[in-house]
């Protein structure tokens, strides 16, 4: 299909049943006269080796081949390389480039016949063949800094000194014969504007010759292809390259690919003498600093060794006192965690039990008795309960006057944290009934779950939150004396465990209605 701006497109149905769809666009970039294609014609008459067309385009005739070949397993055509072009002009003979839309047909003789904007063209195609030769590409001169450089006479050059006052830094070997380039060119970092001059011969016409070039080590990617005869490269940094050029005829045949090696040396503070001379220089000053800081500090630390190891024990016997005393606050992981960052995380633990206590008719009996009689009275339950929780592996949170709290499944989770927990109530219960002890106690159980963290900057409180923690205390609160209360949520993790006694839907303040149970 011609299209209008788009070249020539080439629609497939491929595949083994036909089931892959492909559009192929040939324009300029290939060699194409133009992207606005007015007509085609199929050329049936130079084999079945490739798919020939004529294009009639906007700015002359394209003899278009493609290439084929047949696969074995699909039975499909397939293209083997690159399309060739070859385009006419009036250079080449046509009365006008623009060609009319679908003008254009094959007659019984074989001749093609074209509408152009001037009259009517003609071409026996039967008798037409492709130019077969290949150009032949040289490189003709190299210039420097824009100046013309004769490089068989380069000492008698001094008229151009003014221009380039470093060209007897200027290092080749040879000349080319027959041209003016000279072989394995060495040139210092301000000769760095390089002007290459080239030139293809190509036996089938040079109306339409194409070039492209590139440096290797500067810019890997080909040039545009251009009908100018000169690659221009200014500012070339120091270093070693290679330049390269290929033409294309008329006929889309490419030349061998032209070479030329060259050569640009740093600026002298930038050679490599001068790197090794920066870095003996640079590694005696910092030998000579070394030294005199090395006697400086070894006086320094003969004067604070002494008070260093004093210091040292000092601190040692300090930190083993805090380190005792936070681990009497804290639990150890979170102690651990606040020595390391100067502070402790708070996290979610999702499966932990609480355990409430409170001792029945507190208020009445503390007032029968001394300040020395109940404060001791407490400590002595206190500890007991101290030493229970850590039997069945609770974590103690706090004590709020006669109120004790501690939790079961943090700061490690624990899978039998509620059996645990209920355990340690009973033993508890089973304590103050069994002691000399002067209150009786109810003790509330909740599972859930809750936020745990510290509470403070300056007197740390390890504490727990969440409405698992404030159902724990209005199940103590809703209990019995020398009960062990739990609710529903513990009870479906200890209810096989346990004999437990339903007590129906309780009303608790801010709950409603809650599922509780004593323990038996």
């Amino acid at each position: 299909m011609g299209t209008d701006g788009s070249g020539v497109c080439k629609y497939e149905v491929t595949g083994v049943n036909g089931g892959e769809e492909k559009m192929t666009v040939y324009n300029t970039n290939i060699g194409l006269s133009s992207d606005i294609v007015w007509s085609i014609l199929e050329d049936t008459t130079h084999g079945n080796d490739a798919e020939n067309f004529w294009l009639g385009t906007e700015k002359g005739l394209t003899y278009f081949s493609l290439p084929l070949r047949q696969t074995n397993d699909t039975n499909q055509t397939q293209h083997l390389q690159k399309p060739t072009c070859m385009v006419f002009t009036k250079k080449e003979g046509l009365l006008a480039n623009d060609f009319i839309l679908n003008a254009a047909c094959i007659d019984q003789q074989g001749y093609a016949w074209w509408g152009t904007g001037k009259g009517l063209t003609h071409f026996d195609i039967q008798h037409y063949k492709m130019p077969e030769q290949i150009p032949v590409i040289q490189l003709n001169d190299i210039q420097i800094n824009e100046t013309y450089i004769d490089y068989r006479h380069l000492s008698d050059t001094s008229a151009i000194r003014l221009r380039l006052p470093s060209i007897d830094q200027i290092q080749f070997n040879n000349v080319t014969p027959f041209n003016n380039y000279p072989e394995n060119l060495h040139l210092p970092y301000d000769l760095n504007h390089l002007s290459f001059y080239f030139s293809a011969l190509d036996l089938s016409g040079q109306a339409h010759m194409q070039y492209q070039f590139r440096i290797q080590g500067l810019d890997d990617k080909w040039s545009e292809r251009s009908t100018q005869n000169k690659a221009d490269y200014r500012n070339i940094p120091y270093g070693k390259y290679v330049f390269q050029v290929k033409a294309m005829s008329s006929a889309g045949k490419w030349s061998q690919t032209v070479s030329y090696p060259f050569k640009i040396h740093p600026p002298w503070w930038k050679s490599t003498l001068a790197k090794i001379a920066y870095s003996i220089m640079a590694v005696l000053l910092m030998f000579g600093i070394v030294q005199w800081n090395s006697r400086r500090l070894r006086n320094r630390a003969k004067e604070l060794e002494e008070e260093v190891d004093k210091a040292t024990l000092v601190i040692k016997a300090e930190k083993k006192k805090s380190d005792d005393l936070l681990l009497n606050i804290l639990p150890e992981e979170v102690a651990e965690e606040l020595k390391k960052t100067g502070e402790a995380e708070a996290k979610q633990f999702n499966e932990v039990t609480v355990l409430f206590t409170d001792f029945v008719g507190f208020t009445s009996i503390s007032e029968q008795m001394s300040a020395t009689d109940l404060v001791a009275e407490i400590h002595k339950n206190f500890t007991a309960f101290d030493a229970i929780i850590e039997t069945y592996g609770l974590e103690k949170i706090k004590t709020i006057g006669d109120a004790y709290m501690a939790v079961c499944g943090l700061p490690h989770a624990t899978a039998d944290h509620a059996a645990r927990t209920v355990k340690a109530a009973i033993a508890i219960r089973d304590y103050i009934a069994s002691s000399d002890a002067k209150f009786q106690i109810r003790i509330g159980v909740n599972s859930g779950s809750v936020v745990a963290g510290i509470v403070g900057v300056k007197k740390y409180a390890y504490d727990i939150w969440g409405d698992t923690v404030n159902t724990a205390s209005r199940i103590e609160s809703a209990g019995m004396p020398g009960k062990v209360n739990i609710s529903g949520s513990t009870y479906e993790k200890v209810k096989d465990l346990f004999a437990c006694e339903y007590r129906g839907k309780i009303s608790v303040k801010g709950k409603g209605e809650v599922d509780m149970y004593f323990v038996g």
